[in-house]
């Protein structure tokens, strides 16, 4: 039996105070909640310049991203994790996008 691939879930918005509570951070906003009800700490990850936090349940595994670039430049973030993590392009969600979309069961 193959072993389940890893899900990564991508948050979008810009770094600092500024961008905080606002719009731009939605998909920030949206990972800061779903990590709070995981119970998961949010860890500075320099190799990808992004904040990351890990969820484990019935032997899979979620990455939670918020990269620490602004939006325009998210993708070398986004880039250097697929590649460290060997994530699939199937499984890369967008919490902007399609976080509302998926049941819970589907990637963890």
């Amino acid at each position: 039996m193959e072993a389940a691939s890893s899900k990564l879930i991508v948050g979008l918005g810009n770094p600092g105070t500024r961008y905080a509570h606002t719009r731009h951070n939605f998909g920030f906003l949206v990972l800061d909640e779903l990590a709070k009800e995981e119970q998961v700490k949010f860890k500075k990850q320099t190799r990808f310049n992004a904040e990351i936090a890990k969820i484990e349940a019935s032997e899979q595994i979620a990455y939670l991203l918020k990269p620490q670039t602004f939006m325009n430049l998210s993708g070398l973030s986004l880039r250097r994790c697929i590649d460290f993590y060997k994530i699939k392009i199937k499984d890369i969600f967008n919490s902007n996008r399609d976080i509302f979309n998926l049941n819970r069961d589907i990637f963890i």
